[in-house]
């Protein structure tokens, strides 16, 4: 099992080279880690890719597809078998109620 800095460091390269590369280069502001479970009861990732005002409206299909893929992976790779649940937010914004 990975520690959530180890989590948070390969969360934020996913993400900022899915998201944050190609045409529409979106923001990456912050990355957060948090123990979770999942709907069936077993240990999971809360991920909370954080993003840049404006950033938003870009995050679309294929770029979120590719990031939750490469994620997994990622994690798997490295020895984390917990499943990551992952929001995104916008800095400065109220998250949304769980």
């Amino acid at each position: 099992m990975l520690t959530d800095q180890e989590i948070s460091g390969i969360a934020q390269n996913v993400a900022t080279t899915t998201l944050g590369s190609g045409d529409s280069k979106i923001g990456i502001a912050a990355v957060h880690t948090t123990t979770a479970t999942d709907s069936q009861g077993d240990p999971a990732l809360k991920i909370t890719i954080i993003l840049t005002p404006g950033s938003t409206e870009l995050v679309q299909g294929k770029a979120v597809l590719k990031t939750l893929d490469q994620l997994q992976q990622q994690l798997q790779d490295a020895g984390e078998n917990r499943f990551p649940i992952v929001e995104f937010e916008t800095k400065g914004e109220l998250p949304v109620a769980d």
